[in-house]
Parts: C-alpha cells; sequence; structure tokens
C-alpha cells in the first residue's frame, strides 16, 4: 500500500499533459507479472494534487493504491480500501479496514482530550465533580460520567465535529477533480475545511 508514482489507466490522471499510455502499460504488465491485485477504494477518485505547469489546469492522479496477491484477498475477503481527505499533505492517506464497513457501532473507550483545556469553564466542571469525601475510583468514574455528557452537550462533540469537517473537506477535494473553472474558490473553501478540522481535534498529545 502506498504511492507508486504511476497511473495505471487514463481516467487515472486529470490536467497538464495527456497521459503516457506506454507507461501505463508498463505498470499494468508488473502488476499482473507479481500476481497482485488493486483493490481499489471508496472516496475521491485521484489521490495526489500536483502543481501547476505552463498554463495547464492543476493536475490530479492516482498514485496511491493498495496491491494484494490472491491468498491475501482469500483470507481478507471483506476488506476495504477508503480514501481520506488530504489535510496537510498533497496525497489523500489510504485506511485500511480489513472487515469492511462494520455495522457493529461498539461505544467508543474514555478518552481525555487536550482540546477541553482550552474551554474556560473546563477546571471548574472537574472541581464540581471530583470530591475529597470519596475515593479516587468513584471520583474517576463520576468524572468520567460527567465528561462525556459535558463533551456532548457543552463541549460540542469534537469528534462529531471533526468527522463533519472531514466530509466537508473530502466533498471539495472531490470537486476540485472536476471543477476545473472554480479550482482558486474550491482551495480556498478546502484550506478553511483542513483549519476547521485541525481546530476540531486535538489529540491528548497536543
Amino acid at each position: 500500500m502506498g504511492d507508486f508514482n504511476e497511473v495505471a489507466k487514463v481516467e487515472g490522471k486529470k490536467g497538464g499533459a495527456p497521459v503516457n499510455i506506454f507507461k501505463c502499460k508498463i505498470f499494468i504488465s508488473w502488476i499482473e507479472d507479481c500476481n497482485l491485485i488493486d483493490l481499489g477504494a471508496k472516496g475521491p477518485r485521484l489521490t495526489w494534487k500536483g502543481a501547476i505547469w505552463n498554463g495547464y489546469d492543476r493536475i490530479f492522479k492516482r498514485l496511491d493504491r493498495l496491491l494484494a496477491n490472491n491468498e491475501w484477498v482469500c483470507l481478507f475477503n471483506e476488506a476495504l480500501v477508503k480514501v481520506l481527505p488530504r489535510t496537510k499533505s498533497n496525497h489523500n492517506p489510504l485506511l485500511l479496514m480489513s472487515g469492511g464497513l462494520s455495522a457493529n457501532h461498539t461505544s467508543r473507550p474514555f478518552r481525555f482530550e487536550a482540546a477541553w483545556l482550552t474551554h474556560g469553564e473546563f477546571r471548574n466542571e472537574v472541581s464540581s465533580v471530583w470530591k475529597k469525601e470519596v475515593s479516587m475510583d468513584e471520583n474517576l468514574a463520576n468524572l468520567t460520567k460527567h465528561l462525556k455528557w459535558w463533551n456532548q452537550e457543552v463541549f460540542r462533540n469534537i469528534f462529531k465535529r471533526k468527522k463533519q469537517a472531514m466530509a466537508r473537506l473530502e466533498g471539495i477535494q472531490r470537486a476540485l477533480e472536476v471543477q476545473s473553472s472554480t479550482l482558486i474558490f474550491l482551495n480556498h473553501l478546502s484550506m478553511r475545511s483542513v483549519k476547521t478540522c485541525q481546530a476540531s481535534y486535538v489529540s491528548k498529545f497536543g
């Protein structure tokens, strides 16, 4: 899985000079000679954003892919590759889900989020729950329950905000592949969505 720096088909590139069909055939032959299968992907079709050269439209290519052999495909026959939105890199990251899109939405384990510290009332919320007269285990249990509620109702659930920002960013990047006439405007929106996504979600490591 990764950047193979080649496109396999004409539709694997948009903008710039025409696709070199001969190089496409060489790449496809290499995949076949290695007995590999392209698993495809769900999400934006083109995974790399390049520069604008010599008056052409901006270049987009499908450079990133996951290749697997028959044994792996049989072992993980429900595997799914998902193309995620670009944030800092000019490549879209790929997410491999070996079990496909699971319908089993189990509860997310509680995690402290550093972003909570940016809220002016966070320390007061902790102080209001933490009691000296009860045990550490009881305090932690009460605080966990309270912070889950506080994150949902007051802090507006940073995970939901991140998911919404990433979905908006993915839609903009899809449009960029098609609508070259609105390139500047959509690029502006894309950068705003990246900043929104980064501001909405801060890991516990900062």
